[in-house]
């Protein structure tokens, strides 16, 4: 019963480290006799400390939550820098692109123009279609466009 009383007094747990396994705590009888001390002036032992495991593991989960940030912001940074630099590649690309046929439009417009030349004697003019989109063309590739978006639920604006 006396061991009882003693595991019940130190919160199930035995807290004296040199005792061995033997149920008897700080607090216990045998303990208070064999420290020299009378049972009526001992005072009772205070309520357990939180065991330094469950300190040790919320301690853990902390810096793992913490690590798993510090790793979705890297890789929110490296998908949003990857993302621009794709972004840039592909229009660099569609820039090319844009340019080989606008030059190839161009030889053709002066092939025809040549040939016309010499069978009419007078100066080709193409349609008003044809200029427009070599227009358009031509200022895809060679005046860029900015387009910002101040607030991301308004217009889009040109620069």
């Amino acid at each position: 019963a006396e061991s009882e009383t003693n595991s019940v007094a130190n919160g199930g747990a035995n807290t004296d480290s040199t005792a061995p396994n033997n149920s008897v705590g700080l607090g216990s009888k045998k303990s208070v006799e064999a420290a020299g001390v009378d049972d009526a002036t001992s005072t009772p032992p205070a309520a357990p400390a939180p065991p330094a495991e469950a300190l040790t593991a919320a301690q853990k989960a902390a810096e793992q939550r913490k690590v798993r940030a510090e790793a979705r912001a890297r890789f929110s940074a490296a998908v949003s820098i990857q993302s621009i630099i794709r972004s840039k590649l592909v229009a660099a690309k569609a820039k090319e692109d844009q340019r080989a046929i606008f030059d190839k439009r161009m030889s053709d417009l002066i092939a025809l123009a040549s040939i016309l030349k010499q069978s009419t004697k007078a100066d080709y003019v193409p349609p008003q279609a044809t200029a427009s989109i070599m227009t358009t063309q031509f200022l895809f590739f060679a005046c860029p466009t900015i387009i910002k978006k101040k607030n991301p639920s308004a217009k889009i604006a040109l620069d």
